[in-house]
């Protein structure tokens, strides 16, 4: 059923806006997007990783009328050989007034899907672990004016971890009096062109 209540959602917004152009629909649904949330062991909650999730569940209504449009609305950190340690975010206040926009993060939980006893072939249960990157922006909020935009310096830093090539991630928050938007974000650890792509381990016929 994603299929038709997407197209739903997106004649919704195309309706109410006049907007046709599908990049700013696509950022519109995944700057408002909802992030699902978890307990890691029961206990502290986390943001369900963008890994199994996505930007989170379409909010139709703060697409249309939310006054954030935040791009890119994905960054992919790449894994350790080729991290990318900084991201610019262009934010646009979409509002009729100036807004204050504050930056903040939330941290998700890391999987890692790899059976290594099995020459590192997918795993039947991802396991979760607690894997946090630091994010720093270059100023912790802006005033923006009604139409105005402005470029926010992003910098991030890999989780330490003992897990081979686990995969971490969160969402940035960017948010207002009365208004929130996220973009979410993803790397890995180690080098992905290590993990072998075939199972080479031998194995008895039994």
């Amino acid at each position: 059923m994603a299929t038709p209540y997407l197209t739903g959602c997106i004649a919704l917004y195309m309706q109410a806006t006049q907007i046709r152009d599908s990049a700013t629909i696509l950022t519109s649904l995944t700057n408002y997007a909802k992030p699902t949330t978890t307990k890691f062991n029961d206990q502290v909650e986390y943001v369900n990783s963008p890994i199994k999730q996505g930007s989170g569940l379409v909010q139709i209504y703060n697409s249309i009328y939310g006054h954030s449009f935040v791009t890119p609305n994905l960054i992919a950190l790449n894994d350790t050989e080729h991290f990318k340690n900084t991201t610019v975010l262009t934010v646009t206040n979409l509002s009729e007034e100036s807004k204050l926009f504050e930056f903040d993060f939330a941290a998700s939980i890391g999987i890692n899907g790899y059976n290594f006893s099995e020459s590192s072939v997918p795993a039947i249960q991802p396991k979760s672990y607690v894997a946090v990157a630091d994010v720093t922006f270059d100023q912790p909020s802006i005033q923006l004016e009604a139409g105005e935009s402005a470029l926010i310096n992003v910098y991030f830093k890999q989780p330490v971890s003992d897990v081979k090539h686990l995969l971490y991630g969160g969402f940035l928050v960017i948010s207002t009096d009365d208004d929130v938007a996220h973009v979410p974000f993803y790397g890995s650890l180690d080098n992905q062109k290590d993990l072998p792509i075939f199972d080479t381990k031998v194995r008895k016929k039994g």
